[in-house]
């Protein structure tokens, strides 16, 4: 059997066992003694990368951003490996919101590595967060001219697209990507610039044909299954939260809908059903707010509803947002209100709350009081309910169970999603079948969990280093063509990929 690697380290240890014992020790949250052992590592190799850029990480884990770049600019000084060294420094001050500092950062990048496609996306990303978006399309021209063929210059053009709020050049170019380069996740991006589409069409048109939702709260995958989509898109959700909605993501069913990716506690639910949305969007009762990551939110204060707008608010002003974001809420209202009337539809809303049968007759009485609607609520599994059962509570009105709910509010998984996409497909099959032919229905099966395997990142290759120019050069050599070196697989390095978002 294989000898326990513990978080100590001899005094005399070899490099390779200081880096085991590092790691170690940060799987069992010792940071101080992680901490030593890459001193340590420094000291007998200070021309390895992994002693910067592996405790740079654990400190950004920390959001401890002057730690992790002080690490990495002694890195700069010592590691022979300068690409990632400039590239996590880049993206440090990138996440940190100082995008001067990062602008600068991606331009010296950029005059060493001139053929790597970072440091002109990079630069494109930071002009575009100071605003200055013709500069930035400028330089990921000179970015595409230099690295052709090449996903992340394609994924810059994409984003640069969706800044200046052009929805239909944008999802043009996220529809390419996903053709050309397929191993490049974009289903977000994708979903983001197909809704703000969406909302650009009559609404005649986006009644007539399901399209992606507003980009949601974590990236699920994308699981190519024809049948499960079909199945999930005679659903729609109306909360408690994006669960399902982010179900019918991971099997490509994108629905509109205006509840499907808020936060929407009973109470609010009932409210909006008795009045039929009325007043949703109205000027005096909406506002708009902005979060830390600078995104504009809807916020309706008659029913208490808060909206993702994905435009940050560089990108456009408040005035002329909240006058589209107004009418953007009608529409999907009126939507809302036709669909609840045809009644062609299985409802969902999924809850939490340990009270779920004081206000599931109420909620379903004021469905049918627009339409012959059929409601599913979900709720976590009980002594006499099973996960994966679905119960009949009366006509239109079906109780599913789930072996756990998302995210949890308290214990070790807390905020953390983890959704049951198997048990979630077990309930939607029985609730169709059950209203099929109710006598016909077995009890709930056994079950074998979906596993999912994640699809590994590639790992990066260093792009050759070219000579140190002055930054008196820097504009003629962005200017200058020079001769194509061998082309290379681009990376955005380490602390990127850990911290990368849209």
């Amino acid at each position: 059997m294989a000898e326990e690697v513990r978080p100590d380290a001899p005094a005399a240890a070899e490099p390779e066992e200081l880096l085991l014992a590092a790691e170690a020790a940060e799987q069992a949250n010792d940071l101080d003694a992680a901490e030593r052992h890459w001193q340590t590592f420094r000291q007998i190799c200070p021309e390895r990368i992994e002693g910067y850029v592996r405790p740079a990480a654990a400190a950004l884990r920390q959001w401890r951003y002057a730690d992790a770049d002080r690490l990495l600019a002694e890195g700069e000084a010592h590691a022979t490996d300068t690409l990632r060294i400039l590239v996590e420094r880049a993206f440090i001050s990138f996440y940190a919101d100082d995008h001067e500092e990062a602008l600068r950062r991606w331009f010296i990048f950029a005059v060493r590595y001139p053929w790597h496609s970072a440091g002109w996306v990079g630069i494109s990303r930071s002009l575009v967060k100071l605003g200055n978006l013709e500069l930035a399309a400028q330089m990921l021209g000179i970015g595409a001219g230099r690295c052709p063929d090449n996903h992340d210059i394609a994924v810059g053009a994409a984003e640069l697209a969706a800044a200046r709020q052009d929805w239909r050049g944008a999802l043009q170019l996220w529809r390419a990507i996903e053709r050309q380069y397929p191993q490049v996740k974009i289903d977000q991006q994708l979903g983001e610039a197909l809704w703000h589409v969406q909302m650009e069409q009559d609404a005649t048109d986006a009644a007539a044909s399901p399209v992606a939702a507003a980009a949601p709260p974590l990236d699920v995958g994308r699981v190519e299954d024809a049948a499960t989509r079909a199945l999930l898109l005679r659903f729609e959700s109306l909360g408690q939260n994006c669960e399902f909605g982010l179900v019918q993501r991971r099997f490509g069913a994108e629905p509109l809908g205006l509840l499907r990716w808020n936060n929407t506690p009973p109470e609010t639910l009932l409210k909006l059903l008795e009045a039929r949305f009325a007043g949703l969007g109205d000027p005096e009762s909406t506002m708009l707010r902005s979060d830390a990551s600078g995104e504009y939110y809807v916020e309706d204060r008659r029913y208490g509803l808060h909206l993702h707008t994905f435009i940050k608010t560089h990108q456009t002003d408040a005035a002329s947002l909240l006058t589209k974001q107004c009418r953007h809420l009608r529409r999907l209202a009126e939507m809302t209100v036709e669909t609840l009337t045809a009644g062609e539809k299985i409802l969902v809303y999924k809850t939490d709350r340990a009270d779920w049968r004081d206000f599931v007759g109420p909620l379903h009485a004021a469905l049918r009081r627009l339409g012959p609607c059929t409601l599913l609520t979900v709720h976590l599994h009980e002594a006499d309910n099973p996960p994966g059962s679905v119960r009949v509570g009366g006509e239109g009105l079906l109780h599913g169970f789930l072996d756990r709910l998302n995210p949890p509010l308290d214990g070790p998984r807390r905020g953390h999603w983890d959704i049951p996409f198997d048990l979630w497909i077990e309930l939607c099959t029985r609730t169709v079948a059950l209203l099929a032919a109710p006598a016909a229905l077995p009890p709930a099966p056994a079950r074998t969990p979906l596993v999912v395997v994640p699809r590994p990142a590639p790992e990066p290759e260093p792009a050759p280093e070219t000579e140190q120019r002055s930054s008196g050069e820097v504009w003629d050599l962005l200017r200058t063509p020079a001769p194509r070196p061998p082309r290379r697989r681009p990376s955005r390095g380490l602390l990127g990929r850990l911290f990368a978002r849209d």
